[in-house]
C-alpha cells in the first residue's frame, strides 16, 4: 500500500486517538524554566497529531515526499525531565513516578541528518508521521513500544496540514525545516521528545519511541497562511525516526 493511501485508510480512525489535543503548556527544566507546548501523536500508531485548526502550511499526496535515502545518527541530551528517575534530569526535584500530560518526560536530542539521495534537497522538512508501535524499528523494545502519549513542542515545529486530491481526509503532521542540503551532505537538528506514559526499560535504560517519518522536498508554505495564523517558521531543523536509550 502506498503511503499516501495509507494515509487515507488510517485518517478514517483518528477519532479513536487518545484526547490529548488541548494538552496544557508547560515550563520544564527546575531553574531554566523552559517552555513546552506539547501536541501529542494520536493513538495507536495512527498517523497524523490529535490536533485541528491553526496550521503553519499545507501538502498534499501531489507534492515530493522521500522516504528514503538518509542516514540520522542521534545524540540524546540530558532529559529536561525525568520523573520516571528525577535524579537523571535538569529538574532532580519532585517524587518518582510515571510521566503524566502534566508532568511528563521531556528531552532534546541532536541528529546529524545526512542525504544520500541522488538530488539534493532544497526547502526541505522532516515531517513526523506517526509513532511506530511495532518494535520493527527499534531493537530496544522487540515486542513493541507502548501506546501510550507520545508528542512533540509545537514551540519547535511547523504544523502541516496534508489534504490528498479528492478525498475529505485532513491530517495535522508536525515538521522541522532541513532546508537546502546537498548529496552527501549532513546537517544537525534538534528534536524535542515528550512522553506522558510510563516509558518502558531496557535494563537500566528508559526507550524513547521511534518516528515513522517522510521528507518533503520543495515545500511551498503559503506566507499569507503563515501571516493569518500568526506563526513563524520553526525554529530548529527536524526529525526522522528514533530510537535511545
Amino acid at each position: 500500500m502506498s503511503r499516501s493511501r495509507m494515509w487515507k485508510a488510517l485518517g478514517a480512525a483518528l477519532a479513536l486517538g487518545l484526547a490529548a489535543a488541548s494538552a496544557p503548556a508547560l515550563t520544564v527544566g527546575g531553574p531554566l524554566g523552559i517552555p513546552v507546548d506539547p501536541v501529542y501523536f494520536n493513538s495507536g500508531g495512527n498517523f497524523g497529531l490529535a490536533t485541528t485548526g491553526s496550521f503553519n502550511f499545507s501538502a498534499s499526496s501531489s507534492d515530493i515526499w522521500l522516504t528514503s535515502g538518509f542516514s540520522i545518527q542521534q545524540n540524546l541530551q540530558t532529559p529536561l525531565q525525568n520523573p520516571q528517575f528525577p535524579s537523571d534530569s535538569m529538574n532532580p526535584t519532585g517524587p518518582q513516578a510515571a510521566p503524566t500530560t502534566t508532568s511528563p518526560f521531556v528531552a532534546d536530542s541532536i541528529w546529524t541528518i545526512t542525504n544520500h539521495n541522488e538530488g539534493a534537497l532544497h526547502n526541505a522538512y522532516f515531517v513526523f508521521e506517526a509513532v511506530d508501535l511495532s518494535g520493527a524499528d527499534n531493537p530496544l523494545a522487540p515486542g513493541g513500544y507502548p501506546n501510550i502519549l507520545v508528542g512533540l513542542d509545537r514551540n519547535l515545529v511547523s504544523i502541516v496540514r496534508y489534504t490528498d486530491p479528492g478525498t475529505e481526509t485532513t491530517l495535522f503532521f508536525g515538521a522541522l525545516p532541513l532546508g537546502s542540503l546537498g548529496v552527501n551532505d549532513s546537517t544537525q537538528i534538534r528534536v524535542r521528545y515528550i512522553v506522558a506514559g510510563a516509558l518502558p526499560q531496557n535494563g537500566a535504560n528508559l526507550v524513547l519511541p521511534v518516528f515513522n517519518y517522510a521528507v518533503l522536498n520543495n515545500a511551498v508554505p503559503e506566507p499569507s497562511t503563515l501571516v493569518l495564523l500568526g506563526s513563524g517558521v520553526a525554529l530548529f531543523a527536524a526529525a526522522r525516526r528514533r530510537r535511545c536509550a
